[in-house]
């Protein structure tokens, strides 16, 4: 059974003939990092993207990142996943 997690895609330019596309999930709780990543593996495997490729962009911010990047250092063991970090 899939996860329903809608896609959307997003143009830079209104002649831009391909957006890009992307899935959105909203309201994650990062309290508990090894079960936010447990939900991801089940999104980036059968339950949804079915192994596809995935970039994860992650952009500076004044926000406390700890438990986010503990998952995105899990993330890493994924081998269709990309992550770019801002310098």
């Amino acid at each position: 059974m899939g996860l329903k997690i809608k896609g959307q895609t997003y143009k830079k330019s209104a002649e831009d003939a391909y957006g890009d596309y992307f899935r959105v999930i909203r309201n994650v709780a990062l309290s508990e990092p090894d079960k936010v990543f447990d939900h991801l593996k089940d999104v980036l495997g059968d339950k949804c993207l079915h192994g596809s490729p995935v970039v994860v962009r992650v952009k500076e911010t004044q926000q406390d990142t700890s438990n986010v990047k503990k998952i995105l250092s899990k993330l890493e063991e994924c081998v269709n996943v990309r992550l770019q970090t801002d310098p």
